[in-house]
């Protein structure tokens, strides 16, 4: 449901995107008006309904997708510290072999469970000793199942084996090279390289698989590879960075060289506030809990808003300051509902597709729906064409 801007009724909509144009087509289902968008930009046209008929079904002839819905399949956690239980859980997280990971921020722990959100084992406590934690702001695994964790209040990042066992830690507070102010996520790649949010020194902070300092970039800003409290990172298949900011998420490429930038401040559609976890989907869909929105914001990999779900509350798909946010691969999606001290997984409509693959036709038509309109006559006055990628 989304509300019309100007309007205090809520309408449905079916949204789609041309691939090639990169345009967004919104149709309001109660009376025919389209609206096409892109990036937050809305136009309104109420065109003949022989025009519509032709835009919805040139939609599908160009190879284009329907916007995703999710659902609620489970929920597990209640307050406390025993097994299963949690004292809000700020992070979520999800290994090659699907088992999922929440931190349990007060308790100074990682919880482990299977997919459907059964208790298997914990590690860790409250203290400064090797696998221990005061602050555990973020998870990442590499290919192998090696777990890697930063650790808040040790200014640190502590490594462990699929088992659990503590492996290696790197990391001293300072503003030097391989040193860290209030590390807060943390991301691997392939090669087991890692990347963290040094929040204080507003950088990213790059190092190799065994720890040893390799190289950082950002300073205290709002513009491009500029930070402010930098919050979630994420990589994705390619090796680029995803970085949580204030009131967006900035990408970058392995070296650092600032890529784009998703989100902008507010409550609208495409607008983050406070966005804390991150995370990539195999097709490069970009997640983002958008904390003090409670909600879950997901972005196509060109940017425009594929989903978006959730609300303040306790009930069923219902958020009270979602912190993390985690996918599988099949398109699971996992938030860490922190004040609701529990963990949410929901199902997508349909599971995401490797990165790169096209819509039905997409590498058959060298030609938008844009160009095809044109080409048809089809625009007439009072058709508004909002941007092109």
């Amino acid at each position: 449901m989304v509300k019309l801007p100007g309007h205090a009724l809520y309408y449905s909509w079916y949204r789609a995107k041309d691939h090639f144009a990169g345009l967004i087509y919104i149709r309001q289902n109660s009376n025919g008006v389209v609206i096409m968008m892109r990036s937050g930009h809305v136009k309104r046209t109420n065109p003949r309904p022989a025009l519509v008929c032709l835009i919805m079904a040139l939609i599908f002839i160009s190879g284009v997708q329907a916007a995703d819905t999710y659902s609620f399949v489970t929920a597990w956690g209640t307050k406390g510290t025993g097994n299963g239980q949690f004292t809000m859980p700020n992070i979520v997280a999800v290994d090659p072999s699907g088992n999922v990971y929440a931190t349990d921020l007060i308790s100074n722990r990682i919880q482990k469970f299977n997919p459907d959100g059964q208790f298997i084992s914990s590690i860790g406590s409250g203290g400064r000793a090797d696998g221990q934690f005061m602050g555990v702001e973020g998870i990442a695994f590499d290919p192998s199942g090696n777990m890697y964790v930063t650790d808040l209040n040790n200014n640190r990042v502590q490594k462990f084996s699929p088992a659990g066992s503590f492996l290696a830690t790197w990391g001293t507070y300072g503003k030097g090279n391989g040193q860290l102010g209030s590390p807060n996520g943390v991301g691997v790649d392939a090669y087991g390289n890692s990347y963290v949010a040094d929040s204080l020194n507003n950088r990213i902070v790059k190092f190799g698989p065994t720890g040893v300092y390799v190289t950082s970039w950002g300073s205290p800003g709002n513009g491009e590879g500029q930070f402010t409290g930098p919050n979630g990172v994420v990589t994705d298949s390619a090796g680029n960075i995803y970085v949580s900011d204030l009131y967006r998420v900035q990408k970058f490429n392995p070296d650092g060289k600032f890529l784009a930038s998703f989100g902008a401040p507010g409550s609208g559609e495409g607008q983050l506030n406070d966005p804390c976890g991150v995370a990539v989907d195999i097709a490069g869909n970009l997640y983002v809990a958008d904390k003090f929105n409670n909600r879950i914001v997901k972005f196509g990999p060109a940017g425009s808003v594929v989903a978006v779900w959730g609300a303040l509350g306790n009930a069923t798909g219902q958020f009270d300051l979602p912190m993390g946010v985690a996918v599988d691969n099949s398109g699971n999606v996992y938030v860490a509902d922190s004040m609701n001290n529990r963990i949410q997984k929901f199902s997508s409509s349909s599971a995401p597709a490797p990165a790169g693959a096209k819509g039905p036709s997409a590498s058959k038509s060298p030609m938008s729906l844009l160009s095809v309109l044109g080409a048809l006559g089809a625009i007439p006055a009072g058709f508004v064409i909002v941007g092109k990628r």
